[in-house]
């Protein structure tokens, strides 16, 4: 699809966040295409809102709107609050931060995303090409801090040897996110709890994944709705950080693995570079580079509605 497309079909959304708009109604014929009338419709109900956090380079849909969050640069951070560090006292990099006030009037979301204040995203780097020491694609360490509303456009100079990266602004686009078919939501509304039971579903049929990951999932970033890379984050995130060291979820999940892994939600994504061991710094008219990766942020709803964001989780996708 487009630019053109894509947002025309986004101009037919209503305030519930595309939930029954053209763009959401796109990804549901994709199911007709390819599965039987009831699971089509199963399928379809899975489908949530999300907001693409867009630069003007990657749509024009995106020029002259009010910016909601911003790439890279420096965090708006207040002198009493102290720069997040890993467990060894390592400075994180600063990743994105994100007007929630702005985003929650974009409409939509069915997270329970604060009305106001910034969440500033924090990780550790490098971002390199996994494989690399520090670099693994899984759990890794993070953090996201919920400041004071009007402090998006505020600066704080980053400690010494801590990269900053390019400092990109990003507005709103409300869009609609369907799953892949290994993600835990998928399997619990189909009971798909086995290899076989898996498998052998029309869901992992390749002409329907090829034409879902061809509308639906691009390496963007993005607030809310399923994430662009596979469902091993929420498998990880719901078994703990001891049950995997090695990351992946199970080959086999049970009904408890996957109502565990169902539990956490996309709080956003990042784009990330794995070769340039840095964010993806949008290209003029779009233009992508040869490998593409997210920084993930996991938490579960209730978490979420506390406010209690030092429980969300950080995941490095390829």
């Amino acid at each position: 699809m487009d630019e053109t497309e894509r947002f025309d079909a986004d101009a037919d959304t209503g305030a519930d966040g595309d939930a029954d708009g053209a763009g959401a109604r796109a990804l549901r014929d994709i199911a007709y295409r390819h599965l039987d009338e009831a699971a089509a419709r199963r399928w379809g109900a899975l489908v949530r809102p999300s907001v693409w956090l867009a630069s003007e380079e990657e749509s024009w849909g995106a020029r002259g709107e009010p910016t909601v969050a911003r790439l890279g640069g420096r965090p708006p951070l207040s002198a009493d609050v102290p720069w997040p560090a890993d467990r060894d006292g390592a400075p994180m990099a600063f990743v994105a931060a994100v007007d929630c006030g702005a985003v929650v009037r974009a409409g939509g979301l069915d997270l329970p995303l604060p009305s106001q204040g910034v969440l500033a995203f924090f990780a550790s780097t490098p971002f390199a090409e996994d494989g690399a020491e520090g670099s693994r694609a899984g759990r890794c360490p993070g953090r996201v801090l919920h400041l004071p509303a009007g402090t998006l456009d505020t600066e704080h100079p980053a400690p010494p040897a801590v990269p900053v990266f390019p400092r990109v602004p990003l507005t709103a686009c409300r869009e609609p996110s369907a799953p892949f078919p290994d993600h835990p939501r998928v399997r619990a509304a189909f009971g798909l709890h086995t290899a076989e039971e898996f498998h052998d579903h029309p869901l992992n049929d390749q002409s329907f994944v090829d034409e879902l990951a061809e509308y639906g999932h691009r390496f963007e970033n993005r607030i809310g709705g399923y994430p662009a890379a596979s469902a091993t984050a929420a498998y990880e995130a719901g078994a703990g950080p001891a049950a995997h060291p090695a990351g992946g979820h199970p080959r086999q999940p049970g009904v408890e693995e996957t109502d565990g892994a169902a539990r956490w939600v996309a709080l956003a994504q990042f784009q990330r570079d794995p070769a340039g061991g840095m964010l993806v710094a949008p290209q003029p008219g779009g233009t992508r580079t040869a490998r593409r990766g997210v920084l993930l942020w996991l938490i579960r709803p209730e978490d979420l509605a506390r406010r209690a964001f030092e429980e969300a989780v950080l995941f490095r996708a390829p």
